[in-house]
């Protein structure tokens, strides 16, 4: 388990937890769904714009999620970022992603570049980088700098990433309760 053993965690509605050491900015913008879990030193960036976090989610330590912008001759706009249920965000991940679907499994220390769009049932292997404004497809498992599709992911995928994040926030649950 990647979450820190002494950890403190503050209950929500419906049974979302966060650490007490998560930095939340913009909370009033930030939607977190049911028994998703924000590990410590975790940075939401809400105050940026919309952050919606689908149920039994897990974003592991020093994760960071900042809505993605873009420039243009009368200034920056920034664009609400989704994330689908099931859906894992790896240590020291950064992700500026507009939508991260369902049953997605970002590793460790990547980069999810601006704009870019993770459909649902896809794997980033850890310290990949997807360059801004990608799209990876359905069950594809990305690799490298810049990530390219190396592996095709099997149809029991979808399956496998309810048991992980389901494991990981039973195993947060029998730490803070």
């Amino acid at each position: 388990m990647q979450g820190e053993k002494d950890s403190e965690y503050l209950q929500g509605s419906q049974g979302t937890k966060f650490s007490v050491g998560a930095f939340l900015y913009g909370a009033h913008n930030i939607s977190l769904g049911a028994k998703t879990v924000i590990e410590s030193d975790t940075i939401l960036r809400g105050d940026m714009a919309k952050i919606k976090i689908g149920r039994h989610c897990v974003i592991k330590p020093h994760a960071v999620l900042r809505p993605s912008f873009k420039k243009s001759k009368s200034g920056s706009s920034f664009f609400p970022m989704t994330i689908g249920n099931n859906t894992s965000i790896g240590r020291g991940s950064v992700v500026e992603a507009l939508k991260v679907g369902s049953c997605v499994d970002i590793g460790a220390n990547c980069i999810i570049g601006k704009r870019a769009i993770l459909s649902d049932c896809c794997k980033i292997d850890d310290g990949t980088v997807i360059p801004p404004d990608t799209v990876v497809p359905p069950f594809a498992r990305m690799r490298g700098i810049p990530g390219h599709i190396y592996d095709e992911l099997p149809e029991t995928f979808e399956g496998m990433m309810h048991q992980a994040t389901f494991e990981y926030i039973f195993e947060v649950s029998k730490r803070s309760d």
